[in-house]
């Protein structure tokens, strides 16, 4: 078995941490990737999430995720 320690995880937020639905603002966030993003958390490993949204679009799920970076607007803007 292959073991590793990440130093960072890098994540998208469409496509990727949420979960799809017919309208674009009706995606979310399961339970088990909250509680996955909390674990990475326990375990000391940051989480990054980059994404095309605009601030108002990601914040709630990025607070929800707890993840330390997010780059929004294809990285246009970062805040840590």
């Amino acid at each position: 078995m292959l073991h590793f320690s990440p130093s960072l995880v890098v994540a998208d937020l469409d496509g990727t941490m949420l979960h799809d639905a017919n309208a674009f603002e009706s995606r979310y966030l399961s339970q088990e990737t909250v509680s996955a993003s909390k674990r990475l958390s326990e375990c000391g490993i940051p989480l990054a999430i980059i994404t095309a949204r605009p601030v108002g679009s990601a914040f709630d799920f990025i607070h929800d995720l707890n993840a330390q970076v997010c780059a929004y607007l294809n990285g246009a803007l970062i805040d840590f």
